[in-house]
């Protein structure tokens, strides 16, 4: 299962990390959160940015860190449709 994270840029931090099968899927629950007016990600698109952070094993339970800083996926303002 692939980790991922949500880069706030005006706190300077990135949120707990979730999980979905691609980046697919993790570009999907972006855009349905700037999609969302409720969410603090639709009213500021441009101080959050989508991260793949690392992988899950499932069968081992192991955490699988990425060996360099995590890559970008997604910054949310281009998730704005």
């Amino acid at each position: 299962m692939k980790l991922y994270s949500i880069y706030d840029a005006k706190a300077n931090t990135f949120c707990a990390p979730f999980e979905c099968v691609s980046n697919g899927v993790a570009i999907r629950q972006l855009m349905d959160l700037v999609d969302n007016e409720k969410t603090t990600v639709s009213k500021y698109p441009e101080d959050f940015s989508l991260y793949f952070v690392g992988d899950f094993d499932t069968d081992s339970g192991a955490l699988l860190a990425l060996d360099t800083v995590p890559v970008l996926v997604m910054h949310a303002k281009d998730a704005i449709q």
